[in-house]
């Protein structure tokens, strides 16, 4: 399902659309999100990661530098 197939969607203020996500986040049950407990390992391996060898963080502005390089 996309934001195409309920054209009311596309009506819908920046505000009312962010009130829209809040509503359906909160309607999640913790069994709904798929793959928790193996996204929380993976999440706890890349801090364990960064705290043995900082040198594998780049700064924020380098990140946006590479992330906008990747979308031209």
């Amino acid at each position: 399902m996309s934001i195409a197939d309920i054209p009311e969607l596309q009506k819908l203020t920046p505000q009312e659309k962010f009130h829209l996500i809040d509503e359906l986040w909160c309607s999640l049950k913790p069994d709904d999100v798929a793959h928790r407990d193996e996204l929380n390992q993976a999440l706890r391996e890349r801090i364990e990661r960064e705290e043995r060898d900082p040198s594998c963080l780049i700064p924020l502005d380098e990140f946006k530098r590479r992330w906008a390089a990747r979308k031209k």
